[in-house]
């Protein structure tokens, strides 16, 4: 196990490796880049220090807000997963605080959706920011068109706390294949209006919401950001 110690944008980040040290030199310039591009789109100038742990053996990546510790286990030759992987748990680690157990299906599918609209920005700065993998770029491309659909369903069910598929998401956060459904849904809205990015750290307010709707106007009144009526017109017709 090795730690190196670095500054990832004006924030203090211990990276760990184990079992074995792979390129690390690569694996902390990537999840460097995608720090410093989440934060300007997230608008944090400053973030308390984390750790990230690159482990091969965990089973699978996962954050843990209270300890602020961040686990990928994405092979060091794999960078596209790396940064899947790392915008998804970053996205957890911004939202301060738990959310509600019948809405956490939302958090999930929003750090998903994380992952695929921060993939877009690397390809599209990839040049820039790795002049010399620049043919890395193509392989960025390829990995998003590669993405699953997931599981299509109406997304007028989650207007009603009684149907199916409200009361399954309610209990089940971890449905890979709905959530990723649900974020390709809302990625035009966030690629046409990036400025949501800022909203999302108050994903944890509204926890006593008896409702979606209810949720995401209380969302929308904490932020003032009406783009939120876009996500919310989706559903509620």
């Amino acid at each position: 196990m090795s730690n190196i110690y670095s500054n990832f944008s004006g924030t203090d980040v211990t990276c760990t490796f184990t079992p074995y040290e792979p390129d690390t030199f690569m694996q902390m310039r990537l999840v460097n880049a995608v720090t410093t591009i989440m934060k300007k789109y997230f608008c944090i100038p400053s973030l308390e220090s984390f750790e990230i742990i690159f482990d091969i053996k965990h089973d699978t990546p996962e954050t843990f807000k209270q300890i602020r510790k961040i686990y990928i286990p994405a092979l060091d030759v794999y960078w596209c997963q790396i940064i899947f992987q790392y915008a998804h748990e970053f996205c957890h680690l911004l939202i301060p605080e738990p959310i509600s157990n019948h809405f956490r299906w939302f958090e999930e599918a929003i750090c998903d959706l994380s992952s695929l609209f921060f993939l877009q920005v690397m390809a599209e700065k990839w040049i820039s920011i790795f002049p010399e993998h620049a043919n890395f770029q193509n392989s960025i491309i390829k990995y998003i068109s590669n993405l699953t659909t997931g599981i299509p369903f109406p997304l007028e069910s989650l207007s009603d706390t009684n149907s199916d598929i409200y009361s399954y998401l309610s209990n089940e956060c971890y449905n890979r294949d709905l959530n990723r459904f649900f974020a390709l849904q809302m990625l035009p809205i966030f690629s046409n209006h990036p400025i949501l990015w800022t909203a999302v750290p108050q994903l944890c307010d509204g926890a006593d919401s008896s409702s979606f709707l209810e949720y995401l106007q209380c969302w929308k009144h904490n932020t003032n950001q009406h783009y939120i009526d876009e996500i919310i017109s989706k559903i509620y017709h």
